[in-house]
């Protein structure tokens, strides 16, 4: 068992890479070589494109979610306009086909 009593916290290596996404992978890897962390470039452009992808995902899914609020902003908007009597009769006959 090995006592770590150095005073700076450990970093991830993929969260160092995460924290120096605007650098390139070369200089990605220089940077972490002269803090004494070890990096592949493979290691390197993984980290990055899993970031990337979960970055997509987030902004694909905030999307959604606006959609459906404005969506349901639009429908009671009509409610409103039309009156629950007429959109209740208007959703019947869309239940029944016609």
């Amino acid at each position: 068992m090995t006592n770590k009593t150095s005073a700076e916290p450990s970093i991830s290596k993929s969260q160092f890479i995460r924290d120096h996404l605007h650098l390139t992978p070369r200089e990605t890897i220089a940077k972490a070589k002269a803090q004494g962390i070890i990096l592949t470039p493979a290691v390197v452009y993984s980290t990055r494109s899993e970031t990337k992808k979960k970055v997509e995902h987030k902004a694909s899914h905030s999307a959604d979610n606006m959609q459906t609020a404005f969506e349901d902003a639009e429908l009671r908007a009509r409610i409103i306009r039309y009156g629950t009597q007429e959109v209740r009769r208007l959703l019947d006959a869309m239940d029944r086909g016609e």
